[in-house]
């Protein structure tokens, strides 16, 4: 499943270009796999709420909310690390995937 932020331009009272988020979704961290929140690099997940990325390593904050104007530069640098974290859970499911390739399979013991 792909992540998907919905946002509006937006220009502040102070004159800043941001952006104001209208929407996201993508999967909360029970849908995603353990170990990609456990290999220590970016991670995000839908926040419980639904209304928020929750994003993860090397701390866990809540970020990019809802209804939330945010200063452009900020957005692209949370932008960046959602990017990373997408990489990241491609990495983790094809590790998974030749894990499982590899070693599911149906043994019989006779003794």
């Amino acid at each position: 499943m792909a992540i998907v932020i919905k946002t509006e331009r937006v220009v502040s009272d102070e004159g800043e270009l941001c952006r104001k988020i209208l929407e996201v979704n993508l999967l909360n961290k029970a849908q995603l796999p353990a170990l990609y929140f456990q290999n220590k690099k970016p991670a995000v997940a839908l926040c419980s709420n639904g209304k928020g990325i929750y994003f993860g390593f090397p701390h866990w904050y809540i970020s990019l909310l809802e209804g939330v104007m945010y200063r452009e530069q900020d957005f692209q640098e949370n932008l960046k690390y959602i990017y990373d974290a997408g990489k990241n859970l491609q990495e983790v499911n094809a590790e998974l995937k030749k894990l499982r390739e590899s070693w599911n399979s149906i043994e019989t013991f006779v003794i």
